[in-house]
């Protein structure tokens, strides 16, 4: 959810929602390069600080972090070496087709990376593994 990071509703908390201006879109256009959306994933314009001793109009989980798309495979393969011998492989592959899953934007307003995508998932990780059962 979107903070202000500051305590102006004096509550105590300094876990405030800014306000949110009516006329203002805070959602941009999804089709954009991806060069533009890690730089500004939503119209940080949308926001002011909520003024001294009231609450923000910004609702609770208003912006959502983009989705992840992640395949994950594993292979495995034994071998019968002899009747109480075998020999297992294993392959697995996570986020195998290397997909860019970007992480959540930053949503205190007081950082300055307000807006920003500034972490990503894990690329693509592969994993082997050989076994002998006895």
């Amino acid at each position: 959810r979107i903070r202000t990071g500051r305590d102006r509703s004096l509550a105590g908390t300094n876990d405030d929602r800014p306000h949110l201006l009516a006329d203002i879109n805070p959602f941009l256009q999804s089709d954009r390069p991806r060069a533009q959306v890690i730089q500004e994933y939503f119209n940080t314009d949308a926001f002011i600080l909520n003024p001294f001793g009231t609450f923000g109009t910004t609702p609770r989980n208003f912006i959502h972090a983009p989705g992840d798309f992640k395949v994950d495979v594993s292979l495995q393969k034994e071998i019968s070496l002899s009747e109480r011998h075998r020999l297992q492989f294993r392959a697995e592959f996570f986020n195998m087709l290397n997909n860019v899953n970007l992480g959540s934007p930053q949503r205190t307003m007081v950082n300055r990376r307000f807006g920003r995508i500034t972490s990503a998932g894990s690329p693509r990780i592969v994993q082997l593994g050989l076994k002998y059962i006895f």
